[in-house]
């Protein structure tokens, strides 16, 4: 008999087994399931705009040497400045989000191909608030049985309105709401999680829940990715997978980011560039995660990839 239970410990070390792991998915909600942005306003034309005119690129005008993107031509160009001016931010804003119209108005001959690729988007979508690629994924993991928790975060109170209606399609998936204060876990009104132990106990406790992350803490912070939105993960686990989507991870910058890994046993900083290159850290693609109904399968799959050679096993979607 013991035997038999130090073969199988030694199979579970080496990773032999194939079952794949449990699952921790945190979701961004704005232009990573949603393609409006109400904490900044924005309707769903104007972050279409706005994602399209970071895809084009051209010489705008007669100071443009090299093409660039409209995006790039907009904040280098047209209206310089310092990245975290409010007041230029918003005046930039309008222009990005009147990227088809200054197009038109300038009969400009990326016109015709932008205007299709901006009615096939919007066409895509359906009038559906949610990219049918989100809800493609959760019906791909429950058919094939494979155990998940799932987690929406946000900066923004609109969070729990997606909450809702994911609920609405999914016979009330989510049954907690919570808040992540200066690095506390506040879930509803009777319970509170400090430490990083307690914290990650929770989100692998099989409870789906919808989380206001804190805003206020980051730009306190000058956005370092410290006091980003936490993600905590156990790199010693082969049966836990935890991975954050989010549109806005900056793939190039490893100091200030949005999202904060997190040692689940120490509260320690995990590298950023480690976990961009595990898939444990996945920047969205907005544009390709409406238009591409397997995206999140995809991104997913990848993830899978990696963690099975880091535990040198065998197993997928």
């Amino acid at each position: 008999m013991k035997k038999i239970f130090f073969l199988l410990a030694v199979c579970l070390n080496f990773g032999l087994f194939s079952e794949t792991p449990h699952l921790i998915l945190n979701f961004d909600v704005n232009k990573t399931l949603i393609a409006s942005d109400k904490t900044e306003n924005k309707s769903l034309e104007d972050v279409i705009n706005e994602l399209l005119s970071r895809k084009y690129f051209a010489c705008w005008d007669e100071r443009v040497e090299e093409p660039i993107s409209f995006d790039a031509y907009v904040k280098e160009v047209l209206m310089p400045g310092e990245e975290h001016n409010i007041k230029l931010k918003m005046e930039r804003l309008v222009h990005l989000t009147h990227f088809l119209d200054y197009l038109a108005d300038c009969n400009h001959p990326l016109y015709s191909v932008v205007e299709e690729q901006f009615t096939h988007i919007i066409t895509t979508l359906k009038g559906e608030h949610i990219f049918p690629s989100f809800f493609r994924l959760l019906d791909d993991l429950e058919k094939k049985e494979i155990k998940y928790t799932l987690f929406l975060r946000s900066f923004g109170k609109e969070v729990f309105e997606v909450k809702n209606e994911i609920n609405c399609k999914t016979n009330d998936l989510f049954q907690k709401e919570g808040t992540f204060r200066k690095g506390i876990l506040q879930i509803q009104e009777n319970a509170s999680y400090e430490t990083p132990e307690k914290i990650y106990q929770f989100f692998t406790s099989n409870q789906h829940a919808a989380i206001h992350d804190d805003w206020p803490y980051w730009v306190a912070g000058e956005m370092e990715a410290k006091y980003g939105k936490p993600l905590y993960i156990n790199c010693e686990d082969p049966n836990t997978l935890s991975i954050f989507f989010d549109d806005n991870i900056k793939i190039d910058s490893y100091d200030k980011n949005i999202i904060a890994p997190l040692n689940c046993k120490t509260g320690e900083a995990l590298s950023i560039q480690e976990m961009l290159k595990t898939k444990q850290m996945i920047f969205v693609d907005t544009l390709e995660a409406i238009t591409n109904e397997n995206y999140f399968i995809e991104r997913l799959q990848e993830a899978l990839d990696e963690h099975a050679k880091r535990w040198n096993t065998d197993y997928g979607l």
